[in-house]
């Protein structure tokens, strides 16, 4: 397969203006490389007053289409400090068990996952309704109830 050769052309053409000013950036860097160079080969003369530095290129933002199709300004205002939320409450330690159920034991757990998403918007984990059957059977079975 044959890759296309990116020439000034062809750069031109895909990212126009970018390239435009990318290109202008690298002759005034390469410009006043020159000139530095040239000052220190020929030297000053220290009657002479020192030139002034060349002003730095400033480029006017590149516009940002809005919505309504309508044009403005990228601004580069200041973030404000990245506040880390808080972490939730912390659960109590869970330990991983490895149960064999029936399949209608899986369907039943899934029937309630789905229940509870629909009702709530939020998907429970599968261990977490377990866990609350096996305390709804320990508040029935054990006479002191679960601790």
């Amino acid at each position: 397969m044959r890759r296309a050769q990116l020439t000034p052309d062809t750069a031109r053409r895909t990212y126009g203006d970018f390239f435009d000013r990318v290109i202008t950036d690298r002759e005034e860097e390469r410009d006043s490389a020159q000139q530095s160079d040239h000052a220190q080969e020929v030297g000053t003369d220290p009657a002479l007053p020192a030139p002034e530095p060349a002003p730095e290129p400033v480029h006017a933002p590149a516009p940002r289409a809005t919505a309504a199709g309508a044009t403005r300004p990228v601004r580069s205002a200041p973030r404000a400090p990245r506040v880390e939320p808080e972490p939730p409450p912390a659960d109590p330690q869970r330990i991983k068990a490895t149960f064999y159920l029936y399949a209608d034991d899986i369907v039943t757990i899934d029937q309630i996952q789905t229940s509870e998403f629909v009702r709530t918007g939020k998907k429970p984990q599968r261990s977490e309704i377990v866990s609350r059957a096996l305390r709804l059977i320990g508040e029935q079975e054990l006479p002191g109830g679960i601790t």
